[in-house]
């Protein structure tokens, strides 16, 4: 709430400007049975799109611990180290690659690609377990380990991450970047603060003189990274195309049904993918998702080009009168 405060602003300038020649802006509950009546205009198609992928996502992360314990023997104490992989993919990639990959592609088409990269993530998933064979790796050197001080690490960690958003928001006015930094650099130094008052047990990492590598657990960190890699160019490109397709009068409005239908998702998704790991089998949950992320594909096709219309009374319309200014 503290962030919004200070750093969100205000974004529709129409707000009290008013044209007689257009329609009035669309309400939310009309809106949401536009979609439901209307999922070939350009607004609904996007709100399909964005509410299929966050089940498919929802319903990954609900089963994703169930696969891994049932097939790979992952545990409660192991699990973690997978959703900080994911979430450190999705968050590298939103941060440093997602804009360079929009000006090389455009959203359209990097949309695309983030649900067909979704899509066969979550198709490949149920697969893994059964690739055979490995290699024992005998890293140069023989075993070693060391301490190192968790403190220590907490700040270096702190700095690097206040490195990262510098570089990130370059770009930004120069005051609202000084707040930023500053409020992040407040909660990085508290969180470093925390550890020097506990006072943490020393990290130890180290190698063994060998170590088994098996060819499932590779091919398993290669399907796991396409899933946050998947939603990373999906869901952003999705929600700037359905910018761009609406009166600006009627941002807050479409994009509230769209947030609104994401959270149905959210909801019914883990409970369907849970009774079809329970009742079906371990990979139909994965299945089932991937089928409706790649036929989700087709949704796109039209929008980039202008060919689809917006979906709303006020750019139902090929050449609707901008608004007034």
């Amino acid at each position: 709430m503290v962030f919004a405060w200070a750093f969100l602003h205000e974004t529709n300038v129409h707000a009290r400007r008013h044209d007689a020649t257009l329609p009035p802006p669309i309400r939310g509950r009309a809106m949401a049975s536009r979609v439901l009546r209307h999922p070939r205009d350009a607004a609904p198609r996007l709100i399909w799109i964005y509410a299929i992928g966050m089940a498919a996502f929802a319903g990954f992360t609900a089963t994703l611990a169930l696969f891994l314990a049932a097939r790979f023997q992952v545990t409660a104490k192991t699990i973690g180290y997978v959703f900080m992989w994911t979430g450190t993919v999705s968050v590298i990639v939103r941060a440093l690659v997602l804009g360079r990959m929009v000006d090389a592609l455009g959203e359209a088409r990097l949309a695309r690609l983030g649900q067909t990269l979704l899509g066969l993530g979550l198709l490949m998933m149920p697969f893994t377990w059964r690739i055979g064979g490995g290699i024992t790796v005998d890293p140069p050197g023989g075993a070693w380990s060391t301490s190192v001080d968790a403190r220590l690490a907490g700040g270096v960690v702190a700095l690097l991450l206040m490195a990262l958003l510098a570089r990130v928001t370059r770009r930004m006015e120069r005051r609202e970047r000084v707040r930023m930094l500053a409020m992040v650099g407040f909660i990085a130094a508290a969180a470093v603060g925390v550890l020097f008052w506990r006072a943490p047990a020393p990290l130890v990492p180290g190698m063994a003189d060998r170590f088994p590598l098996e060819w499932r657990y590779v091919a398993l960190a290669v399907v796991i990274t396409t899933v946050p890699l998947g939603t990373a160019f999906t869901f952003p490109c999705v929600t700037a195309l359905l910018s761009k397709v609406i009166d600006p009068r009627e941002r807050g409005v479409v994009m509230g049904v769209q947030q609104s239908f994401g959270g149905a998702a959210r909801v019914l998704a883990p409970l369907l993918a849970g009774w079809m790991f329970d009742a079906l089998g371990t990979g139909f949950p994965f299945w089932t998702s991937a089928g409706f992320v790649l036929a989700s594909l087709f949704l796109t096709f039209g929008i980039d080009t202008g060919e689809v219309r917006g979906g709303t009374p006020a750019t139902a319309a090929p050449a609707a009168a901008p608004a007034a200014h």
